[in-house]
């Protein structure tokens, strides 16, 4: 059995919590559920991911290729079908078909930390480490760019797809505004008839 660091669960649990605090603004703004989040990021995150594939096969980089082919499967998946566990019953269910039972753990840890280190290294590496006149390296090396932005929504989903986020309020703040505003146009004055000012004026 895989034992997880200390500093790597701790690191999940705040990623879980935090992500759902997300989650719970969003159900408050809008007054749907965060479920929809969820599979609107899976979908997003599969876009961004089948524009990297597509570039990193043009630069012929097959292997980044075919990891990003195989996020942005799993990511569609996802995105139709969502899963909305807790941890105990996500550990359960990952004994149940022969992972370890932190594998979902490490697989997310692993998605949210890698674009974290290479992300911004190849943002410089974009601005410092060519040829001020090699344009067309320059403009391929964004592939890279792309596919750990990818990764980072996908990891959001994961995140959100597993954090304890309660039922959204009956009234949103959208609707409680929307309230407000057609309160204070109940209330207004009815202005007078035009014809009716005209006489008077007359008069």
């Amino acid at each position: 059995m895989i034992t997880l660091p200390n500093w790597l669960t701790r690191y999940d649990n705040f990623m879980t919590k935090q992500v759902g605090k997300v989650g719970e603004i969003y159900q408050q703004i809008t007054g749907r559920s965060y479920k929809e989040l969820a599979r609107v990021i899976y979908i997003a995150s599969a876009a961004e991911l089948s524009i990297a594939g597509i570039a990193n096969y043009i630069a012929n980089k097959y292997d980044i290729f075919i990891m990003d082919a195989a996020l942005m499967y799993f990511a569609l998946s996802d995105s139709r079908n969502p899963e909305f566990k807790s941890p105990i019953e996500e550990e359960s269910m990952d004994e149940a078909i022969g992972l370890n039972k932190n594998w979902s753990k490490i697989q997310r840890t692993l998605l949210s930390i890698i674009p974290l280190i290479g992300l911004p290294l190849n943002i410089y590496d974009r601005m410092y480490g060519l040829p001020e006149n090699d344009i067309f390296e320059y403009v391929k090396g964004f592939e890279g760019i792309t596919s750990f932005i990818g990764m980072s929504l996908y990891a959001f989903a994961k995140y959100l797809s597993n954090s304890n986020v309660p039922k959204p309020p009956e009234n949103s703040m959208v609707g409680k505004a929307f309230d407000r505003i057609k309160s204070v146009l109940t209330h207004l004055p009815n202005p007078e008839p035009a014809n009716n000012y005209v006489v008077q004026t007359i008069v």
